[in-house]
């Protein structure tokens, strides 16, 4: 991710405000994160905070970021965050062991040889029973996976269900989950509802398809997946 991307990430952000951004990480992030051992967490990629502000109000857990744009950083800054502005390799060198390494619309933004090395070094970086989490565009989504992938000229790798776990397995994780995104997450429990009950008739159609083509099993097919590994005890 180069510098000067504070502009696109602001016409892009998908949350009004924070209180949006807590209700989407306590659906999608929260049970993933559940029975962390001790230690702080890591948000490589923290662009405008909203993550590393889920971790001190929602969680009470110490957390830290890292961005390369300057006006990230600074806006992280002034919100209290502890961001510092650097490669998320220049940050896993020296950082000290975590209970959680979270990329947040990161992982995507590597070329294809970068991603094992990079995963590898974050395991390095884990407390053992650590965990990390990656929540990227979803490929197999045939009606927005084009659309989020090159709405951002920085992306470089797309994933599937399939491919997530592969790059965590190369890395040397256990415990792979690959986990659908819930993005149905507002104050209205009924349009909540309504947005699971037709998402869930459109991917029932879209398996069946899938298997028309010679595809027999596609689980994942939300807009966005999030792929979930642990470093073994």
């Amino acid at each position: 991710m180069t510098t000067g991307y504070h502009a696109h990430l602001a016409r892009a952000r998908t949350f009004p405000d924070q209180g949006a951004a807590n209700r989407y990480y306590r659906r999608n992030a929260g049970p993933l994160l559940a029975g962390l051992p001790d230690g702080p967490v890591l948000d490589l990629g923290c662009g405008m905070g909203d993550f590393l502000l889920y971790c001190t109000q929602e969680l009470g857990r110490e957390a830290r970021g890292v961005d390369l744009d300057a006006e990230n950083v600074a806006l992280c800054r002034e919100l209290g965050l502890e961001v510092a502005q650097e490669s998320a390799q220049e940050c896993l060198a020296r950082a000290a062991q975590c209970a959680a390494v979270v990329m947040n619309d990161v992982i995507e933004h590597f070329p294809k040889a970068e991603i094992i090395p990079l995963l590898s070094l974050v395991r390095e970086r884990l407390v053992p029973g650590g965990v990390v989490l990656l929540k990227t565009p979803n490929m197999s989504n045939p009606l927005t996976a084009a659309r989020n992938f090159h709405m951002d000229f920085t992306h470089q790798t797309g994933f599937t269900e399939e491919t997530m776990i592969y790059v965590l397995e190369q890395a040397g994780f256990d415990g792979i989950r690959v986990e659908p995104v819930d993005i149905y997450v507002t104050r209205n429990p009924i349009a909540n509802l309504g947005g699971r009950v037709l998402s869930a008739l459109l991917y029932a159609n879209w398996r069946f398809w899938y298997k028309v083509q010679g595809v027999p099993k596609v689980r994942v097919l939300t807009k966005g997946l999030i792929g979930c590994g642990v470093k073994a005890k």
